[in-house]
């Protein structure tokens, strides 16, 4: 990326060849401008998405300059966006394909989640589980290691603390307080 000599935007240039799930195609400024807009609340006030305010007091409306860059024009700079607000380290606003959703429309989009990681939702149950298993094609950052990860939707930390002492899970998230 780079910015602006003024620091009223950032040019983000995007990875070439990230391709979204299921054939959907390749990742392009049009589907990460158009997902950021619809994110931020400043461009969407109707958003609920988990950084929707974070993103309406720093970013105005993304403009698409080429097939792999985008314009983010910055409402007030904030040195920190790169590591805070777009990348996994820190939030992330996930890159959905437009076509998608030109295509199927929102109520498909919510049930049939296409992404561009190295894993695809395979089955979503809200409240039950999410299953995931990895791209059948070179992922462009990083292969899986596994094959299939399942998440399971238990509420009940001591049935969570059951399920791993009895190896019918690997992992459990306990909400531990003090």
């Amino acid at each position: 990326y780079e910015y602006a000599p003024d620091f009223s935007y950032v040019t983000i240039h995007l990875q070439q060849g990230v391709q979204f799930h299921k054939g959907w195609g390749e990742m392009t400024a049009e589907d990460a401008a158009w997902s950021m807009n619809d994110h931020n609340a400043y461009t969407n006030p109707t958003s609920i998405g988990q950084q929707a305010g974070d993103y309406a007091s720093l970013f105005d409306e993304w403009e698409v300059v080429d097939k792999y860059t985008v314009k983010a024009p910055f409402l007030s700079f904030d040195p920190r966006w790169a590591a805070a607000l777009l990348s996994v380290n820190g939030q992330a606003c996930n890159v959905f394909s437009k076509k998608a959703y030109d295509d199927k429309g929102l109520d498909w989009m919510i049930s049939n989640i296409i992404g561009t990681g190295p894993f695809q939702a395979v089955d979503h149950k809200l409240h039950d589980r999410f299953v995931m298993e990895k791209v059948p094609y070179n992922h462009w950052r990083k292969n899986a290691e596994v094959d299939q990860i399942t998440m399971l939707e238990i509420p009940e930390e001591t049935a969570q603390l059951a399920m791993v002492r009895a190896g019918e899970v690997d992992i459990a998230s306990f909400n531990v307080t003090h």
